[in-house]
Formats: C-alpha cells, sequence, structure tokens
C-alpha cells in the first residue's frame, strides 16, 4: 500500500501547494505539480492486484474526502443536497462494476452556497463551494474516469478546510493518510469512528444524523 503521509510530507517539502488555477491554459500539467497530483498520479501506477482497480480506489478516496469537507459546507449552508450527492457517490465504488447505476449528471455541478435563502458572496464562499465542488467532481469522476477530476475532488476538499473556520487543515490530512486511504485502498466502507477520526470540531447535526442513519 503507498505510503500517503510520505507523498504529502515530500510534495510539502518541495513547496507544491494543495489548490492551482483551474483557467490556467496548462492545467492539465500544472495540476499534476501539485500535493493532489502527485497523490492521484501515485495511485494511477499502482499495478492491478487482487482485482483492484486504481480508478477504483480513486474514486473512494475523493468520495470520502469530498464527504468529510460537507463539514465546512454546513457551517453556513442547509441544504442537504451535497450530502445526499456524496453519498450516492460513495455506494457507487462499493458496488460491484456490473451492479452500478449511473450518477446523475446534474450532480457534476456544485451546489451552490446559500444561507437561509439567500446566496454567499462574501468570505464564506471559499469554504462552502470548495465543499460543493469537491462532491461535483467526486461525482463527475464516476463518469469520466480521469486522473484531473479526482485531482480537482482532493484540491477542493483541502481548499474547504484550509479556508473553514472549522477545524485543523493538518488534522484533515492526517485523517487523509490514516483512515480515507487505508479504507480507499481496500475498497471498504469507512466506520463510523473512521469516519469521524482526529476532528477537533463538532460534526454538524445534518451530518451526524445521515451517519446514524447509515446514509453518510
Amino acid at each position: 500500500m503507498l505510503d500517503l503521509r510520505a507523498i504529502i510530507h515530500d510534495a510539502s517539502a518541495d513547496e507544491l501547494a494543495w489548490d492551482f488555477w483551474e483557467d490556467d491554459p496548462d492545467v492539465l500539467r500544472k495540476c499534476r505539480d501539485t500535493v493532489p497530483g502527485r497523490i492521484i498520479t501515485a495511485i494511477e501506477k499502482m499495478p492491478h492486484r487482487e482485482g483492484r482497480d486504481p480508478i477504483d480506489v480513486m474514486g473512494l478516496l475523493v468520495a470520502y474526502t469530498a464527504r468529510r469537507s460537507l463539514a465546512c459546507w454546513f457551517v453556513y449552508c442547509q441544504s442537504k443536497t451535497p450530502l445526499e450527492a456524496v453519498a450516492l457517490v460513495v455506494t457507487f465504488w462499493l458496488t460491484s462494476a456490473q451492479a452500478r447505476e449511473s450518477i446523475d449528471e446534474s450532480m457534476f455541478i456544485p451546489c451552490e452556497p446559500m444561507s437561509n435563502g439567500q446566496r454567499i458572496v462574501d468570505c464564506r464562499r471559499t469554504d462552502t463551494i470548495g465543499a460543493s465542488s469537491a462532491v461535483a467532481y467526486a461525482a463527475k469522476f464516476t463518469q469520466t474516469r480521469s486522473p484531473i477530476d479526482a485531482i480537482h475532488a482532493l484540491s477542493y476538499s483541502h481548499m474547504a478546510y484550509d479556508t473553514s473556520p472549522i477545524g485543523s487543515i493538518r488534522i484533515f490530512e492526517r485523517w487523509l493518510a490514516e483512515c480515507a486511504w487505508p479504507s480507499a485502498f481496500g475498497l471498504t466502507a469507512m466506520s463510523r469512528v473512521e469516519q469521524t477520526a482526529f476532528a477537533d470540531f463538532v460534526f454538524p447535526v445534518e451530518m451526524q444524523e445521515a451517519l446514524r442513519e447509515n446514509l453518510w
């Protein structure tokens, strides 16, 4: 199994960022030269063993990280649409390839951050649109299987925590390497303990309810 902690450490030592300019004309190359780019590239190079397809591993990893990032969404937003969408994405990758049902393409578009019926346009937009974009790219990846979409999803999940008032970004990175990655690599569902591990904040009520009902 890849050592994600080492990959993150080495990429950070090389002063690589987690984000990149999405509209850069050279984005396909530059997004690879980032921390999430290093992670996804390493997974791409994994050999196919014991029925483990690197694409499935990528799909689960970005779904798990996108789901965790929604704690940042619910700080300000009330809509459960992103939570419902990411639940479908997780189910997609945990289902055998022959039995998978396509994800509706409407989920490939990030949910617009709204608070009490008003569109969020101030500084709160960065973390909320980051979380909803992570979900959208994770959903899109189910169709495209494009590593670039996986890189986008990881980048946006990290951006949500990096700009949110809740939680430490280092805690998120630790959880990614020590909890999300082993489950994704093993193509297994995350336990409730694993999903909430290391959190230095209280998960929103919406996520706690979904977790109790096994919908998260």
